[in-house]
């Protein structure tokens, strides 16, 4: 208004201006009818706070209204002036406004008062050239910026349009490949067990047939002989020596009944036919039983071999599938030989010596695109550094490649496995006959993809075409493409407790197998290389292993009645593609003694007495749980909002987080863990799931083990393990010892060195999690009415990344009311088993 006010002096024209004209004392209920008086023109200033703000200024502007308008019709001549966007009130709405914040709003206005001018017969406003070219000028530019709108948004339709049509083609193109991709792959898999089933069947026809050949070989011996002891008998022994006779007779038939009653029948009927069953003689029976059963053995009987029954658990799978549909082989137990005479490297491979492993399984395919992106979509795995074939559609069954050591490793403990020894790589491929490629001795472009055939294919293959290039124990595709094992390059012999084994220590790891590159002496099972574990090449992908001890998921679904005599899987993947972690039934202790935490306390600063914590009342209890599985990390933004996009669960009350604006709907932290819900939101989520949320015991339990310790990791704090309140963190009480570069929550599954006994991430610091279980003081007992899942004061477990050293403790809880929301506290869920 003050601009305002100026321009209108530089034009000759008086304004009264209150700020101006008004002094000290005067009243201004008298001073404006005077001013009102004396005016041609009134021009009513209008903002959004003067139109819809109750107040001061709107009863001011309805005061000098109220006076301007009970003067003569004509007298005076009212001008609405808008400074901003605003409504006119109604009282104006007669009037036509003119808008300052226009471009041609001051020519426009000073034409108004150029006709008020006119209407008095005074020429005391002038309308110079300057305000006329200023208002073309304006005019022009409104009109070209219109233009120039009107064709950007063209621009923008025409663009959504062509971008529309070009991902309905791509899309197409996707799915064509994908169904080719699913064609082939059915393809291959019914000619892979064609030809297994081919195999089977001619090796059962050939042991058929030579079991009856030796039968036929010994039934014919058997008469032969016979009837040479006969005609000896009847040649040698006079006709009147009959006692004599009868003697011989006897003694031959005591040699028939020794030679066993299985001959006395072939001996007088005809051999059994290539279509004979052999119901004459009676079948062996095995009978499995369940562990915790003596078994029974069967009658012994002369026609019937004695087998002592097995329990299922001693005779393993030879081929599993894993909680990520992952294929995995059976290695068994025993002796192999390693290395060879004929390393290219330098003798590398020598000393040919002895190894003994015990039962693992290997993967049954080299990791493809497809598997290792569900690791990244997860944010646990990164993606390839180079991921030009990564994110090709065509390419998904093909082996991931541009991965380094670490990148494979971290997979492979995603997935509950590890990285192959070196020794567990060559006997997987070699198999114990010391073979000199996976298959046999010769090689051909049939039986792996190298430079055989000048080349191959000189690309990546889908994995599992080399149906002729399987190894001893079934695995693809070990000669064809280097891959990443556990082992430190180290001089043979090997020794596992040598410290190559050390996934901790610098230096170069080995790669085996070979690759679509390398000549037939480099594809060999024996063939070892070296690499810098931060190498990620086109030629390197990897596979992974895990010990046989580990629960694992057979593929075939065990019967009701072999149940209790399988292992609980120690990992599940749930309907909705969570990973749960497997805590096995049994005791352990809870809590902890008002002395022990007050001392615990005392580490970490003063302020401690018992009173502090008198919620630990009592000594530590040990309690039992039966077996239960709980999510391996907290829930994150990207599993909540598919409960809230099917309209089940409700959004978070807060969309932000402690320093982000945007964090619940913004997809970069997808992968980070859910805040602002409360213990009902988290209860519903959790029942979406067909779960639950845990008990404070469980919750205890999976993050400290059995063992007493203070934290996941163990008893001393470790910021490197845990998202806390380090230097990063904006309370007073920071860290400044430690930097983790997250000053609010971070990924899921961030801290691999914090991970809990039963290797489930982030119970402590990132965010504190709501457990099922009411704010009640200890002892901790289930049936106190503690777990019934009402409304109240509910714990929660496990510290954020706001807290300190000693508040993310494994021991160390807090209660609050369900209703209530904190950008720092989320959840995680459970289910009993069975």
């Amino acid at each position: 208004m003050r601009e305002l006010y100026r321009y209108l002096l530089r034009r000759r024209i008086k304004p009264w201006f209150d700020e101006i004209d008004l002094v000290g004392g005067q009243d201004w209920q008298a001073e404006i009818p005077k001013a009102l008086a004396t005016s041609d023109a009134i021009i009513i200033c209008l903002t959004k706070n003067s139109v819809d703000k109750e107040g001061y200024i709107q009863k001011e502007i309805k005061f000098a209204l109220d006076k301007a308008l009970e003067m003569p019709e004509g007298r005076i001549f009212l001008i609405p002036v808008r400074f901003e966007e605003c409504d006119v009130p109604f009282s104006l709405s007669r009037y036509q406004w003119v808008d300052l914040f226009d471009e041609a709003g001051y020519t426009r206005m000073m034409k108004a008062l150029k006709f008020r001018a006119a209407q008095l017969e005074r020429a005391t406003v002038e309308l110079t050239k300057k305000d006329i070219e200023e208002e073309k000028l304006a005019l022009e530019k409104t009109a070209r910026e219109k233009q120039e709108r009107e064709t950007a948004e063209k621009a923008a339709r025409e663009k959504a349009e062509r971008e529309k049509a070009e991902k309905a083609a791509r899309e197409k193109l996707e799915r064509d490949v994908a169904e080719k991709a699913r064609k082939e792959k059915a393809e291959r898999e019914a000619a892979e067990k064609a030809a297994r089933e081919k195999i089977k069947r001619e090796a059962a026809e050939k042991a058929k047939r030579e079991r009856a050949e030796r039968r036929a070989a010994q039934i014919a011996l058997l008469k032969e002989t016979l009837s040479k002891a006969f005609n000896a008998l009847r040649s040698t022994l006079p006709k009147a020596v009959s006692f004599l006779r009868i003697v011989a007779i006897s003694v031959v038939l005591v040699v028939l009944v020794w030679l066993g009653s299985w001959a006395v029948p072939n001996l007088f009927s005809p051999l059994p036919t290539a279509n004979d069953s052999g119901t004459s003689r009676p079948s062996a029976t095995i009978a499995f039983t369940n562990s915790s059963t003596s078994p029974t053995n069967t009658p012994k009987s002369s026609s019937v071999p004695t087998i002592t029954p097995i329990s299922p658990q001693t005779a393993l799978p030879t081929e599993i599938t894993d909680a990520k549909g992952v294929q995995m082989m059976l290695v068994p137990a025993g002796e192999f030989t390693m290395g060879s005479n004929h390393g290219i490297y330098d003798q590398d491979e020598q000393p040919i010596h002895t190894v003994f492993l015990d039962t693992y399984y290997i993967d049954k395919f080299e990791v493809t695109n497809s598997l290792y992106k569900g690791c990244v979509d997860l944010g646990i795995c990164q993606p390839p550094t180079d991921s030009t074939f990564y994110n090709n559609s065509a390419r998904e069954n093909h082996p991931v490649i541009h991965v380094n050591w670490s990148m494979a490793k971290t997979y492979c403990e995603w997935r509950g496995a590890h990285l192959p020894t070196e020794a567990e790589w060559e006997k997987a491929a070699r198999g114990k006959d010391g073979r000199t490629f996976p298959w046999g001795e010769d090689i051909s472009c049939q039986n792996a993809n190298s430079i055989v055939g000048d080349p191959c294919v000189g690309d990546t293959t889908i994995v599992g075409t080399y149906i002729n290039g399987v190894s001893p124990y079934g695995a693809f595709d070990m000669a064809g493409i280097w891959e990443w094992t556990s082992s430190l390059y180290w001089p043979y012999p090997y020794n596992s407790t040598d410290g190559r084994e050390n996934l901790v220590d610098s230096g170069s790891r080995v790669l085996r197998g070979g690759s679509r590159n390398s000549y037939s002496s480099y594809v060999t099972t024996t063939t070892r290389d070296a690499r810098d574990p931060s190498d990620s090449r086109s030629l390197v992908g990897f596979r992974c292993a895990r010990n046989s001890s580990k629960s694992v998921t057979p593929s075939e679904t065990p019967t009701a009645s072999d149940l209790t005599a399988i292992p609980l899987p120690t990992e599940i993947t749930d309907a909705k593609g969570v990973q749960m972690v497997l805590v096995p039934a049994g005791e352990f202790t809870m809590g902890i003694s008002p002395d022990d935490l007050v001392d615990f306390c005392t580490k970490f600063g003063g302020g401690c007495t018992r009173e502090a914590f008198s919620d630990y009342d009592g000594s530590p209890q040990r309690v039992y749980l039966e077996n239960y599985y709980i999510d391996r990390y907290e829930v994150t933004n990207a599993l909540y909002k598919i409960c809230v996009d099917e309209s089940v669960c409700a959004m978070p009350v807060k969309n932000n987080s402690v320093t982000r604006d945007s964090y619940y709907d913004n997809p970069v932290y997808g992968s980070y863990p859910i805040v602002n819900v409360t213990w009902n939101m988290a209860k519903t989520f959790c029942e979406w799931r067909d779960a639950r949320l845990p008990i404070e015991a469980e919750w205890e339990k999976a993050a400290r083990g059995v063992d007493l310790r203070m934290y996941p990791w163990g008893d001393e704090f470790d910021g490197n393990s845990v998202n806390f309140c380090d230097k990063n963190c904006i309370s007073d009480w920071r860290n400044n010892n430690y930097d983790d570069g997250y000053a609010d929550t971070a990924p899921v599954g961030s801290y691999s060195k914090g991970a809990s006994p039963f290797g489930i991430y982030d119970m402590a610091g990132n965010v504190g999690e709501w457990v099922n279980s009411l704010y009640e003081p200890y002892p901790y007992l289930a049936s106190d009415g503690r777990e019934r899942s009402i409304t109240g004061v509910h714990v929660m477990r496990g510290g954020a990344f706001l807290n300190n050293n000693m508040y993310v403790s494994s021991v160390l809880r807090w209660g609050n009311d369900g209703s209530a929301v904190f950008d720092s506290v989320g959840f995680r869920c459970a289910r009993s088993f069975p």
